[in-house]
């Protein structure tokens, strides 16, 4: 069985266990935050410095049904996510993130409440939202950029975790789409 979610339209490593035994075991692992999940995103915008830590709580929505809002109240549960820039393009940049909770559509909250939108992200304003505070020349390249896709920009790189039954150290890598 599946071990894991990505979220929809999310691309990369995806955890399948054989059997019930090794479904349990790596279901345990998550629980307890062990594996380590890296992701590559492209987000809107000029991120200030080498990277950082975005750690705000993460809960429910309270008008949307399908999304997730940060939360400073009771239903909010803790959410850290650490990234580093990785490359630097005109309006944009390639972040590399990886999760220390694993809160549903975390990087994508994460990353638009600072201010800088999942690129092509339909929900947390990646889209056509974003556009309006771009320069002319920029706005005109970003809307050719979203005709070329559909999906947010955001890729499950890498996972590491146990083995469920050799112990062994496993880092699973995903190559990037054509997209």
């Amino acid at each position: 069985g599946i071990v894991h979610r990505l979220d929809k339209n999310t691309t990369g490593c995806i955890v399948v266990a054989k059997t019930d035994l090794a479904h349990w075991k790596l279901a345990r692992q998550f629980e307890r935050r062990e594996p380590i999940k890296a992701y590559l995103a492209i987000v809107h915008g000029q991120i200030d410095g080498p990277g950082g830590v975005i750690d705000v709580p993460i809960g429910k929505h309270p008008t949307i049904r399908e999304a997730h809002a940060v939360r400073h109240d009771h239903m909010g549960k803790p959410s850290v996510t650490l990234y580093r820039v990785r490359e630097r393009y005109r309006g944009y940049c390639l972040v590399e993130a990886e999760l220390k909770t694993g809160r549903t559509h975390q990087i994508r909250v994460h990353f638009d409440h600072v201010g800088h939108a999942i690129f092509g992200d339909p929900v947390y304003g990646g889209r056509d939202k974003r556009l309006k505070g771009i320069t002319p020349m920029f706005r005109t390249e970003a809307l050719r950029l979203l005709k070329l896709t559909d999906r947010q920009m955001l890729h499950a790189a890498s996972l590491g975790f146990e083995h469920p039954d050799s112990h062994e150290t496993m880092v699973l890598e995903a190559d990037l789409p054509a997209d």
